[in-house]
């Protein structure tokens, strides 16, 4: 992904003395990252790839789930303490059962 620092608006997201580090780039269609400030973590989804991903500082990125059942995007509940894959088949990743 090319970024502009340039880009009006950038600044406002991200610090002008940020340095920008690649964590991914064999995605097929990366989508719906959502970060985990209690746990320090970043995961989002490879619709194509059919695989959620998770980087984490110091660790770097690895599989989380494949296959991810096609899931589409991610978001929390409003306690921040279940991530849910939107997609065809959602799975909550507290309890680890499949949403209606």
């Amino acid at each position: 992904m090319d970024t502009d620092k340039e880009l009006p608006g950038f600044a406002r997201i991200v610090p002008k003395d940020a340095s920008l580090e690649r964590i991914a780039c064999q995605l097929q269609f990366g989508e719906g990252p959502v970060w985990n400030a209690r746990q320090g973590y970043l995961r989002w989804v490879d619709i194509v790839g059919d695989t959620i991903w998770q980087w984490t500082p110091g660790q770097g990125t690895s599989i989380f789930l494949r296959p991810s059942g096609k899931a589409n995007g991610m978001t929390y509940d409003n306690r921040e303490d279940s991530w849910w894959p939107v997609g065809p088949r959602a799975l909550c990743g507290a309890s680890n059962t499949t949403a209606p």
